[in-house]
């Protein structure tokens, strides 16, 4: 299973770092200071057998994280961020054959949070996904 995900998980990053002055990395930071940032994690995963073989059923969690001057500089920064991150995934919907398809399926958690001691706005985008 695992030859199957590093695929899916290498094709979100290579999507994502095209996207200019964005960084990703896929481990939470206990710290953190240049922003943008994308956080990407698998949330879920389902294995079904079939005749076919073996297929997974995910979401993958995109978190963004921007910093601003002030509250409402650093929510509005996360639009064009999200709007950013979506065109770029819907430029390659198969991650180059890593998966059959992916969509945006929901946002989640909008708002301020703490990264040691560094305040961001912060989205969790959920890619559900199906691979194998």
């Amino acid at each position: 299973m695992t030859s199957k995900l590093v695929p899916v998980r290498l094709g979100i990053r290579r999507a994502l770092e095209g996207i200019s002055d964005l960084r990703v990395i896929d481990y939470t930071p206990d710290t953190w200071n240049d922003f943008p940032l994308a956080v990407v994690a698998f949330a879920h995963l389902r294995v079904n057998v079939t005749l076919a073989g073996t297929e997974i059923l995910g979401e993958i969690m995109v978190t963004l994280m921007t910093s601003g001057a002030n509250l409402l500089e650093t929510l509005t920064d996360l639009d064009p961020l999200i709007e950013s991150v979506d065109a770029a995934l819907s430029a390659d919907e198969k991650l180059d054959g890593a998966v059959h398809y992916m969509v945006l399926d929901r946002m989640e958690n909008i708002g301020m949070r703490k990264v040691g001691s560094q305040r961001c706005g912060a989205a969790d985008l959920y890619l559900r996904f199906m691979a194998g």
